[in-house]
């Protein structure tokens, strides 16, 4: 299934509550990959067992484009017209050869350049070639390496880490979307596994929110993850004032999801007056799920209050409180 790389100007708040709050009732990832949290301050989060890193590669060689394969010259020439480089990444197909890789991989780790509008092409682009290599016929050796070394390298932009981790979710997984068994090895595993705790506590925490999305997720399928930590992680996030509001709303879910009512403190904080719109729907949406009747006249007053875009969640929290209660 294609990503579609979406700027989080404006709407990305919505887009990511809608990923989390109207998603398919399966709650499944269907190969989708998120637009990237808001900065939140660094958090201390668990330490878990090290396992060696490799360390990205800080200086590159501009690419020797006689020395690329035809089939995927006009996708590492940077120099082409944007629509026709993105026309061949869609057309690349599912069985690109060792030497057609590697070209690929140059171009990924080589940080995207340019003003905002042409660097938000770009992470289109490189989104979509991503799906591509995650699509191959048989798994790409290196693949998941490749996607550690872009989360780690602070070169490239927050954009690109966060969609290196969701990749890098994706890729977790011995089964893809279509139900064909991916050989992962369990060393590999277990440096993608340090590589996402890693980010959960980078600096830049546009990839912690994204970080602390794939560890909840993976770890509904994957016991090796230890689910006390991330919700613990999660109830941190959702508590921390210092948090963006994209990320705290993302925490804010994930400990609904996960039924802590030790979050409903803060939620009950949010609901009726958050700085941030988005931030607020989120709450809101939580109390639905960890609410109560003593919580359903709150809930009311939002339903039938002067801000529109409120009214809609509140009433959908309402009426899954009530729906539980009849139960």
């Amino acid at each position: 299934m294609k990503i579609k790389a979406i700027t989080w100007l404006g709407a990305a708040g919505l887009i990511v509550l809608a990923c989390w709050w109207w998603r398919a009732p399966s709650g499944k990832l269907a190969g989708h990959v998120t637009t990237e949290p808001a900065p939140v301050a660094p958090l201390a989060v668990p330490e878990v067992a090290q396992v060696p890193r490799p360390t990205p590669p800080r200086v590159l060689p501009p690419l020797d484009l006689a020395q690329v394969p035809a089939r995927v010259r006009p996708v590492v020439d940077v120099r082409q017209a944007f629509r026709s480089r993105l026309a061949t990444v869609r057309g690349l197909g599912n069985d690109l050869k060792p030497q057609e890789l590697a070209a690929l991989y140059d171009l990924l780790r080589t940080p995207a350049t340019g003003d905002q509008k042409l660097c938000g092409g770009e992470h289109l682009l490189r989104n979509d070639l991503l799906n591509v290599l995650r699509q191959q016929a048989a798994p790409p050796a290196g693949l998941a390496r490749l996607l550690i070394e872009l989360s780690r390298d602070p070169a490239q932009d927050r954009v690109m880490r966060a969609y290196a981790v969701q990749h890098l979710q994706l890729c977790y997984s011995p089964w893809d979307g279509q139900n064909v068994p991916r050989t992962v090895s369990e060393p590999e595993r277990a440096e993608m596994r340090q590589a996402f705790w890693d980010a959960l506590r980078d600096p830049d925490a546009t990839l912690a929110g994204t970080a602390l999305l794939s560890l909840h997720r993976l770890s509904e399928g994957h016991a090796e993850f230890d689910s006390e930590q991330i919700a613990a992680t999660a109830l941190k996030f959702s508590q921390d004032d210092a948090c963006g509001p994209l990320a705290r709303s993302t925490a804010l879910q994930i400990c609904a999801e996960r039924k802590l009512d030790q979050a409903l403190p803060v939620v009950l904080e949010l609901a009726p007056g958050a700085d941030n719109i988005p931030l607020q729907i989120s709450a809101i949406a939580a109390l639905g799920i960890l609410g109560g009747p003593g919580e359903m006249s709150l809930l009311e007053q939002l339903a039938a209050g002067e801000n529109e875009r409120l009214q809609g969640p509140a009433r959908a929290a309402l009426k899954r409180i009530q729906q539980r209660l009849m139960n």
